[in-house]
């Protein structure tokens, strides 16, 4: 029997639409750490819009899905204090009504961690082999702060990169204005959020900023961009995994569309314009897993590592093979596909 803690890592649903190059970084800390990583393919969305929105009966069924999928773990991480907040915090609130699960959700609850808290606070990393020669700013999110309690642990590793400045903002506990499907809701004002924390940033001479929650990586990176000033913007654990994809805010190699062949239109010539076939949004990240990189964790990464193309993806396919009429995760892959839709075109480089 192996003595490594088997991680399951909830790999959360905009790493995995938007940018993979998160769940293998979060691999490789996890495996230097010490411990055995799996990432079981049964996982989906953990609630949190549904939830957020009022639909109770979808998000507790979400979170049965999740607890069903991650129960046989001893610990389970999260690259995000937003999704890692909505297992540990609000699954026995929303099972609270079911005597089956109710339990299990507590239990899961209680060995759930975002990644830097569980890498620091659990296994006992004291330092990183990393390397950044860049003035960094750090964005403490809402959730990391707030639900699951995380302060200083990422600030303990960022100092140990060897060459990285850390800058502090004035107000490093201000909301970025995204917080999920309020930035699709309220869009005004979580405008004039992000331009007051953006502010705060520019404000330190920071040339880097890094994060625990993409969502508020990918709001704020949006926001620069539109304002013509773009910045780099990188997940806290490519930076401390020492992965050097391109940052939120650079250029990314796409993969052409591929399109049928059809002989050039002739006046008088019926044509019909072809069905697009896209292989991939953006190219998979360059990235090399440890050798000892689990069979399981390779294969859904791999998998991941394609965003949605013009037909559906195979989860997307799951969710509605089973009967006509749509089940709860493909009603909050629905969401999570509008919110990527509006995060998308406020973000060139993505």
């Amino acid at each position: 029997m192996s003595s490594k803690p088997r991680v399951g890592l909830f790999v959360t649903c905009l790493v995995d639409l938007m940018r993979p190059s998160v769940g293998f970084a979060a691999v490789k800390l996890l495996e230097q750490a010490g411990c055995e990583v799996a990432v079981p393919e049964t996982q989906t969305c953990c609630g949190q819009p549904a939830w957020n929105s009022g639909a109770d009966r979808d998000a507790a069924a979400l979170a049965r899905a999740v607890v069903d999928a991650f129960e046989g773990f001893d610990y389970v991480v999260a690259p995000s204090g937003s999704c890692g907040g909505m297992i540990r915090v609000h699954y026995v609130e929303a099972l609270r009504d079911d005597a089956a699960y109710l339990s299990r959700a507590k239990a899961l609850a209680a060995k759930t961690y975002e990644l830097i808290q569980f890498l620091v606070n659990v296994r006992g990393m004291k330092n990183v082999s990393a390397h950044c020669e860049m003035r960094t700013c750090y964005h403490t999110s809402c959730s990391s702060l707030r639900e699951m309690k995380m302060k200083d642990e990422p600030r303990q590793l960022l100092n140990t990169v060897e060459g990285l400045q850390l800058s502090e903002m004035k107000e490093p506990e201000v909301c970025c204005g995204f917080g999920g499907l309020f930035s699709v809701k309220y869009p005004d004002i979580s405008e004039r959020m992000a331009d007051d924390k953006i502010t705060d940033i520019r404000s330190t001479g920071a040339e880097l900023l890094v994060g625990p929650d993409l969502g508020c990586l990918l709001h704020l990176a949006g926001r620069m961009e539109r304002q013509g000033k773009p910045m780099k913007v990188r997940h806290i654990a490519e930076v401390l995994a020492d992965m050097h994809d391109p940052a939120l805010g650079e250029p990314r190699t796409r993969a052409r569309a591929i399109f049928p062949l059809r002989p050039k239109p002739r006046w008088g010539m019926k044509t019909s314009r072809p069905r697009w076939a896209v292989s991939k949004r953006i190219s998979a990240p360059t990235v090399h897993l440890p050798s000892n990189a689990s069979a399981a964790t390779g294969k859904c990464c791999a998998n991941r590592a394609a965003p949605f193309a013009t037909s559906r993806s195979p989860i997307w396919t799951r969710c509605w093979s089973s009967s006509s009429a749509p089940s709860p995760r493909a009603e909050a892959m629905c969401i999570g596909r509008a919110m990527r839709r509006t995060h998308a075109r406020s973000c060139s480089a993505y």
